[in-house]
């Protein structure tokens, strides 16, 4: 009976850190995009507004800095990129439409991993930093 409690114990103190690490992930993400959802659901496809072309995204991204919360790598014909951190990392499709004055950003997740990763919830803080990009609703 003693281990029957402590394991339903154990899981729900699991369950407990896991919510909390959530929601604070959560948080960092609305406070960085001034609560705007530039994501789907699943958080596999994210939108910005950035006021460089594509080659100045691409060398920017490639710039490393100290304060780099993720690293960036891309594929031999830069449409695809690799963003990582010191555990995991994501491949993303890079997508920019040329608008009035400004480009439209998308990137979309290739594959959905099946290890946790926290990079989707770093990803919009980095970019807007790193590009000083702006978050928009995504549709």
């Amino acid at each position: 009976m003693y281990i029957v409690i402590c394991s339903v114990l154990f899981v729900l103190i699991a369950v407990f850190i896991a919510i909390i690490s959530l929601i604070a992930k959560s948080q960092k993400q609305m406070k960085a995009t001034g609560g705007i959802i530039n994501h789907d659901d699943l958080m596999c496809k994210f939108v910005f507004k950035v006021d460089l072309t594509r080659e100045e995204i691409i060398n920017i991204l490639l710039t490393k800095d100290i304060n780099d919360t993720l690293f960036c790598s891309f594929d031999y014909d830069m449409s695809k990129m690799t963003f990582s951190d010191l555990w995991n990392d994501e491949r993303y499709y890079l997508i920019t439409e040329k608008c009035d004055g400004y480009t439209l950003l998308r990137l979309e997740l290739l594959a959905s991993s099946y290890r946790r990763s926290d990079i989707k919830y770093k990803l919009t803080p980095f970019i807007i930093d790193k590009l000083k990009a702006q978050a928009i609703p995504y549709k």
